[in-house]
């Protein structure tokens, strides 16, 4: 009995083997469940780095940032190099800490410099948005293409996308379509959304509303806020799928909550009207100053149009001109005609 209970722990995994395979399997973006549930396992042996990304991800919990980086600089002093990665996040997001995009493109530079695919993705995607350090796009896509070698699904989507628009490689659309296919297959999120629209617009690929509604239902399902906003539209106008404005108020809410601010306005609008939803003007009035506050040049006009009139406001002429203003600023015909009155 003494001999089986030794073999019995000699082959129990470690919690960095428990670990390490949660992470090939976000990695491969094959089975989210199965990744979520290994990062709990390691975290309830007490890995350090697992425990901050159940606060990080919010699996089994509330998102709690702070308590993530936490855990992560506690593991960071112990030398785990996927610790010191997620701080470099943090700091890319400033979530539970301070924003330091500089401090985060040393990290992923380090990483990258060692071989570590996830440094390459991280440090790519710093160069393609010039965050932190000089934009530069075909160092960006040579990095997508180091850590897509290495099996890094968001990898080979970053690098699809990159051959689709012709940045920092030579354009060439069936090859880009074909990654971001391959991408999409693993269930990643953003490559779905990216071929549902390419299956909407008949991009690089024939038109398919079918196969469109399809990819932006999983994409949506998987709580991509872009999926949600355009499978809404499809919904409101009845393309590809039967006309249901009740489903698009939902989905517009779900991609509204996360900060879109197409969503946001398509959404005031919605209230505005009592289109699928019952009317609420101070609602449509709170969603038309969350997107106009991100710069929504539609958004901007119709808040503008409110304080114009006193509707669901009071009448502020002043208020309006500024916004017609900014609207104006960004090439809106209808608030420059407005400021023409």
């Amino acid at each position: 009995d003494l001999t089986q209970n030794m073999s019995i722990k000699q082959n129990e995994e470690t919690a960095e083997e428990i670990y390490q395979r949660a992470l090939e399997e976000q990695n491969l973006r094959s089975n989210k469940t199965k990744s979520e549930e290994l990062f709990t396992k390691a975290a309830a042996k007490g890995h350090l780095t697992a425990l901050g990304c159940c606060c990080y991800y919010g699996i089994g919990q509330e998102k709690d940032f702070k308590k993530a980086v936490e855990y992560f600089q506690k593991a960071s002093k112990q030398g785990d190099e996927s610790a010191v990665h997620m701080m470099g996040l943090c700091y890319v997001k400033g979530n539970g800490i301070e924003k330091n995009v500089k401090k985060a493109v040393e990290i992923f530079s380090k990483s990258s410099s060692e071989g570590n695919a996830k440094g390459h993705i991280n440090l790519g995607l710093c160069y393609n948005a010039g965050e932190g350090i000089e934009k530069d796009t075909k160092k960006a896509a040579e990095l997508f293409a180091k850590a897509a070698d290495q099996g890094i699904i968001a990898a080979r989507y970053c690098l699809g996308v990159a051959y689709k628009s012709g940045e920092g490689v030579e354009k060439d659309l069936k090859k880009g379509i074909e990654m971001i296919t391959s991408a999409a297959a693993s269930t990643y999120a953003y490559a779905q959304y990216s071929l549902g629209l390419s299956y909407k617009s008949g991009e690089g690929v024939e038109k398919d509303f079918k196969k469109a509604i399809e990819l932006l239902t999983l994409s949506a399902a998987q709580g991509n806020s872009g999926a949600q906003y355009s499978l809404a539209l499809c919904y409101k106008n009845g393309e590809g799928v039967e006309k249901d404005m009740k489903k698009a108020v939902e989905l517009l809410t779900q991609s509204s909550d996360q900060g879109h601010k197409f969503a946001q306005q398509v959404l005031a609008l919605a209230y505005k009207n009592g289109d699928g939803v019952e009317k609420e003007m101070k609602k449509a009035i709170e969603l038309y100053t969350l997107s106009s506050s991100q710069g929504n040049p539609w958004s901007q006009y119709s808040l503008g149009l409110c304080y114009m009139y006193g509707n669901g406001v009071e009448k502020d002429i002043k208020k309006a001109t500024e916004l017609f203003t900014k609207a104006a600023a960004q090439g809106n015909a209808d608030a420059k005609a407005k400021l023409k009155e």
